[in-house]
């Protein structure tokens, strides 16, 4: 039995408990690892009950584990192992955020936190945040303050671990329980986009899981893990490099609930949204010129009230879409419509070249607006970039124009899409005003065209799109179809902005 090791994470009465069991059972080498990353508690205030173990407890566990299931000739000594452990642990700060508590099975009583609050600094045991942030934060201002509490130096009472610009580090995202995958993604995301912007390297190591729950709490809690300093203190001991211990935690194991880990290196970009900035940089240098010219104020100015339009419909568009739809719509419109509002701001359209202008517009909107109204809206601004380069001499500032172009785009989009009017879709917004403005020449008559196509959507059964799967007898009626009276916001603005 001298050769098993024990290793525990709480305090001495669990030590002396272990200690005299394992004299019963003949193990003559047992000590006690307490991992203490927790960094909620300030130093003053924790001085007798010492810092608290959160998620740090699994990396201590994995790298302890891989370390002692070495081939006997490789596998370090008791007291190696103990001063790897001591090493790691002291490498690490984690600190955890909930919006409540955990429902014990069995308990009628339970703790209700306050409206619109989230507690910071929560333990894995049910116990409340140091702080309790009121009113509620954003999630990029709440990722903010955990990571301030682990990396600012300037705080002497919570600054417990160091990270240096060339220090290699692992990210470890722990769900307590109760948060959907896609909410430990987006923090996950968040924090590496915060990383980034503070000048450390990206993690080359990321876990994100449910590790140490509380049972269904819905919390998350964020370990940032030195590795650079963890291979240098254990150094001291017996010879280990960073990639030692990067090796314990890549080793094979039997635990299900071991999340999935992503390995990265430094030259990957840090986030989504740099990888999207990116994008949308090279996309937008692959733009082409022409002699078709406007009148480059009023070009942004149509361009940025029929934006604002349709931004400002947000609330609007994702109530309907979240009755017929999936509820992403208003997002989704949104996500596009800022995008252009911020590229306007930044010249574009500043040229007054029609063609350049809408060659850019489709590229932001194909990479910032998702769904198939994104694809449908991308197409047709495509359509009207290949028709404007082939207008035929006719004056870009003339209705006549605009009419042509967006007819003949209307037949590009129709040959991509089977969406018809009737159909209960954009297209019963965007076929109306298009027709109307070719048959009359009256921009205001083809805005009122797709506000009353639109609002025709209210009746009709849908024939596309996933409003076809909405069954009928909910005893009232279906809201308009967000998609089209997104188009009427859309050109609304535009007309809006041409009478001011």
């Amino acid at each position: 039995m001298a050769d098993k090791h024990i290793f525990a994470d709480h305090a001495s009465l669990i030590d002396r408990s272990l200690r005299g069991v394992a004299r019963a059972l003949g193990v003559k080498n047992i000590e006690m690892i307490m991992v203490t990353d927790d960094v909620a508690i300030p130093r003053s205030a924790g001085k007798l009950v010492g810092r608290r173990a959160i998620g740090g407890t699994t990396l201590v566990c994995k790298v302890l584990g891989a370390a002692s299931k070495l081939p006997a000739s490789q596998r370090p000594s008791f007291q190696q192992l103990m001063a790897l452990g001591h090493a790691v642990n002291d490498s690490m700060c984690s600190i955890g955020a909930s919006l409540g508590h955990s429902h014990v099975p069995g308990r009628t009583e339970h703790f209700t936190p306050t409206v619109d609050t989230v507690e910071l600094g929560v333990g894995v045991h049910n116990e409340p945040g140091f702080f309790v942030l009121h009113p509620k934060p954003d999630a990029e201002e709440l990722i903010h303050r955990m990571l301030d509490l682990i990396l600012d130096e300037s705080d002497t009472e919570r600054s417990f671990v160091k990270y240096g610009p060339e220090d290699e580090t692992v990210l470890f995202v722990n769900n307590m329980g109760g948060m959907s995958p896609l909410e430990i993604n987006a923090v996950v995301d968040e924090v590496l986009t915060q990383i980034g912007k503070r000048s450390l390297q990206r993690p080359v190591r990321i876990y994100s899981g449910a590790f140490v729950t509380t049972l269904n709490a819905p919390g998350v809690s964020i370990t940032l893990m030195n590795v650079t300093k963890a291979a240098k203190q254990a150094s001291e001991t017996y010879p280990l490099t960073e990639d030692d211990i990067l090796e314990y935690l890549d080793a094979p194991h039997a635990s299900f609930a071991w999340g999935s880990t992503v390995k990265s290196t430094k030259n990957l970009i840090g986030s989504t949204e740099e990888l999207m900035d990116q994008q949308v940089d090279l996309e937008l240098e692959e733009d082409i010129h022409s002699d078709i010219k406007v009148q480059p104020e009023l070009l942004q100015k149509v361009l940025r009230g029929a934006c604002e339009s349709m931004s400002a419909a947000e609330p609007d568009l994702t109530k309907w879409d979240t009755i017929v739809g999936d509820g992403d719509c208003g997002e989704t419109v949104k996500l596009g419509a800022d995008a252009v509002i911020d590229a306007v701001g930044n010249g574009l359209g500043q040229s007054g070249d029609v063609v350049a202008t809408f060659n850019m517009l489709t590229h932001l909107i194909d990479d910032t607006c998702g769904g198939t109204l994104g694809a449908i809206i991308s197409i047709f601004l495509a359509g009207i970039t290949a028709e404007t380069r082939q207008s035929n001499g006719i004056a870009p500032d003339s209705v006549e124009f605009w009419s042509e172009v967006a007819g003949r785009a209307l037949l590009s989009l129709q040959r991509a899409t089977p969406a018809r009017k009737g159909h209960r879709t954009m297209m019963d917004a965007l076929i109306p005003f298009v027709e109307t403005l070719q048959r009359t020449g009256d921009l205001e008559a083809a805005v009122n065209a797709a506000k009353e196509g639109a609002e025709s959507t209210v009746p009709m059964t849908a024939k596309l799109g996933r409003a076809t799967y909405v069954g009928t007898g909910r005893g009232k009626a279906l809201p308009p179809d967000p998609g089209a009276m997104a188009v009427y916001f859309g050109v609304k603005g535009m007309l809006e902005a041409l009478q001011s």
